[in-house]
């Protein structure tokens, strides 16, 4: 019925991980700061936050641009519960 429905317990499936490294990207004309996403896929979606946190920041270390921030992308499916 539609209320059973309703109350079907939802999981949350990870399909894949993509990490993020927003670095300076130097300043636009009006003097406002210019930033750049650098992107990596095919993570291993059973890294943790601390790894994901510790790769984006030794990666960050070998640019010439500074790092400002580690991002994570998780694309997940949502499926009911049996």
């Amino acid at each position: 019925s539609e209320r059973s429905k309703k109350n079907m317990a939802i999981e949350k499936n990870i399909t894949s991980l993509r990490l993020g490294l927003v670095v300076n990207n130097g300043v636009t004309a009006t003097g406002n700061a210019k930033t750049a996403t650098l992107s990596y896929g095919n993570v291993r979606i059973d890294a943790t936050d601390q790894g994901l946190h510790d790769v984006g920041n030794a990666i960050g270390n070998l640019s010439d641009r500074a790092l400002m921030s580690v991002k994570v992308t998780i694309s997940a499916d949502l499926e009911e519960s049996i």
